[in-house]
């Protein structure tokens, strides 16, 4: 049984090693570009109070900050499911 046992962990250590890398590099990326689109996001909320009254107005109607909200959620959801591609789940 001891034969085994060792077969058993002799092949999965490389594979949760993979798996652990792969994820590792993942969250960090993931919180690295989270960080770095939610600055960016910060910036155009702050500047956005710069804009005159009427030029603000047309941008609100036009659903501007909507428009980047979406765009800032699918880079965030691209970085995420890089891992994924890399341990060939997608």
């Amino acid at each position: 049984m001891a034969g085994f046992g060792s077969f058993v962990m002799a092949m999965a250590a490389p594979v949760a090693r993979q798996v652990m890398t792969a994820l590792g590099f993942g969250v960090v990326s993931f919180i690295g570009v989270d960080l770095a689109v939610s600055g960016l996001l910060d910036q155009a909320r702050a500047n956005w109070s710069s804009m005159g009254a009427g030029v603000a107005a047309y941008v609100a109607l036009s659903g501007a900050n909507h428009g980047l909200s979406l765009v800032a959620g699918a880079i965030v959801g691209r970085v995420a499911l890089i891992p994924l591609k890399r341990m060939q789940l997608l």
